[in-house]
């Protein structure tokens, strides 16, 4: 995606968008949705996540239809990452939450990448930066931090 299409995908998602935290059952699933009425800006939005759209039926008789879109997962997180200095305070508090919420499959995490996670908190980022950088939950910086506490990096 090009710089003109990322700041068009930026407003768009600052007056339509969600950022939301996974749930419970399914928390390496952050998302990014966006649902409207305009299929020809939808369209548009599934081309430059490279996601299909759905079709929703009007919950009232006197409703239109309307398509949503979601992204999912590690490349939400990375989008969100991109995403985030562009945004309003409202939109950076949603962003916040689900990455914060937001809990990585464990078999990303290689010993390489816990490696440099225990090597930056240690070098004195604070933990809930440390969770944001590597899109992991503070408790996961504190957990691996611990039990690498006897190795010798």
């Amino acid at each position: 995606m090009d710089t003109k299409e990322f700041f068009w995908l930026v407003g768009l998602l600052e007056g339509e968008g969600s950022f939301l935290k996974p749930t419970p059952s399914q928390p390496h699933s952050p998302a990014i949705s966006v649902q409207m009425t305009d299929e020809d800006v939808i369209q548009k939005v599934s081309v430059l996540l490279g996601s299909k759209y759905q079709t929703c039926k009007p919950q009232k008789s006197h409703h239109k239809v309307s398509f949503r879109i979601m992204k999912r997962g590690y490349k939400a997180v990375e989008l969100m990452k991109k995403l985030f200095p562009h945004m309003g305070v409202r939109r950076q508090s949603q962003i916040t939450r689900a990455i914060y919420n937001y809990s990585p499959n464990r078999k990303l995490l290689t010993p390489e990448v816990k490696r440099k996670i225990v090597k930056t908190y240690r070098n004195g980022m604070v933990a809930r930066k440390v969770a944001q950088k590597f899109g992991i939950r503070r408790e996961t910086v504190h957990r691996i931090n611990k039990q690498y506490s006897s190795d010798s990096w």
